[in-house]
């Protein structure tokens, strides 16, 4: 993750800061983000990671974070959608810039744990399950109807950037004890039948746990 951050910070080239004089011509973020195929929220995350970028919104984003103002708080005060503070804010790990290739490499490894570990209780796989998202948390997931969206594990919930609600370790292991019922075969997201399920779905389908059953 660390090569793939630095490959977009060489490729965007000197850091940009609007209080100082800039002469440089830049790669736009739109072009940083069309090169490495990722969202343009994305590529201004990225760089803001790298400290590549600097503007007065990103800085008033930061401070207010910093003094421990909620997300919902930097909305008010900005006028900002939460992707878009999210976006201002640096990743506090690089496993967050997880590109989907890398979250195919990730699915297939914990196939393979899952598959070592199917003797497991399943409580302890519900465990194993909740590791695992929380690992891919900060990944680029779509819905069913096109719409990207990424999430955040606090604590027992699951933070969407696209909900105010959040939804509960409750619900997602609801979820998954649904599929495992149907032999990990369904046909959508409304076959689970919890809260969230729009978004619980996409994740468990990037993560190999349901097959998708045409009715």
């Amino acid at each position: 993750m660390q090569e793939l951050l630095d490959e977009i910070c060489d490729y965007f080239g000197p850091p940009v800061d609007d209080r100082e004089r800039e002469d440089i011509d830049h790669v736009k973020l739109r072009g940083v983000a069309d090169h490495f195929n990722i969202t343009l929220i994305k590529a201004r995350k990225l760089l803001i990671t790298g400290g590549k970028y600097s503007t007065e919104i990103s800085r008033e984003v930061q401070d207010l974070h910093a003094q421990g103002k909620s997300i919902q708080e930097i909305m008010r005060r900005t006028k900002l959608k939460k992707s878009s503070v999210y976006s201002y804010l640096p990743y506090d790990r690089l496993a967050y810039n997880l590109p989907d290739s890398s979250i195919e490499a990730e699915r297939q490894k914990q196939y393979r744990v899952r598959r070592r570990n199917a003797s497991r209780s399943d409580d302890e796989k519900e465990e194993k399950l909740w590791k695992e998202m929380t690992a891919l948390q900060g990944c680029l997931f779509s819905t069913c109807k096109g719409f990207d969206f990424t999430y955040w594990i606090r604590g027992g919930e699951m933070f969407v950037d696209r909900k105010e609600k959040s939804i509960t370790k409750a619900s997602v292991m609801a979820a998954y004890r649904k599929i495992r019922q149907l032999g990990g075969e369904v046909s959508g997201p409304k076959q689970l039948g919890v809260f969230g399920a729009s978004y619980i779905w996409p994740v468990f389908l990037k993560m190999g746990l349901v097959k998708i059953r045409n009715e």
